[in-house]
């Protein structure tokens, strides 16, 4: 789960009215008169806004791995907790956005360094890793080896460096190995 004071943000769905209301009023002194404006008319600029910065975050992350990309989930269905993983169908980073059907995304990445996703949705939260399959690894012989028990951090790389690369973030992680 998300945790603003250890992981470093990606991109969230989830307006904060308030934060929004400063933003606009930062961004836009003349064209809004943001203290006479409804919650309701805050949300929808800063949805906009908002739908505007995802696009430049896949522009961003626009970077190919060579490999093929993994999901690991935990999923929260009507049902209880369910495990699980899943090939992705491409090998850029930004394939990380093309997985999600929740009301609230947020993706970030962790203190170890992994990417990851909260998928808020009507029965619960779906959360995921992504991790790239090593390059010496295909992808049926992953799919062989994880049915032999083999774990998904023996057959992946955590993809948390590229993104850290890319933002120029300090990588937190690396200082614990």
């Amino acid at each position: 789960m998300y945790n603003k004071e250890k992981d470093m943000l990606i991109w969230t769905s989830e307006i904060d009215i308030n934060e929004w209301r400063e933003n606009i009023k930062d961004w836009y002194p003349t064209e809004y008169n943001v203290d006479e404006m409804t919650d309701d008319e805050i949300y929808y600029i800063a949805s906009a806004e908002n739908d505007d910065t995802l696009k430049d975050e896949i522009d961003v992350l626009n970077k190919e791995l060579g490999n093929t990309l993994v999901i690991i989930a935990d999923l929260g269905l009507w049902y209880g907790r369910k495990h699980g993983w899943k090939l992705l169908k491409g090998t850029n980073l930004n394939d990380i956005f093309s997985e999600t059907e929740g009301d609230y995304v947020t993706w970030y990445v962790n203190e170890n360094g992994d990417v990851c996703c909260d998928d808020v949705h009507h029965d619960g939260t779906n959360h995921y890793v992504y991790r790239k399959i090593k390059d010496d690894i295909s992808d049926w012989e992953f799919e062989e080896l994880m049915c032999e028990g083999k774990s998904a951090e023996e057959l992946t790389e955590r993809l948390g460096d590229y993104v850290a690369d890319i933002y120029g973030f300090e990588k937190v992680w690396a200082k614990k190995a």
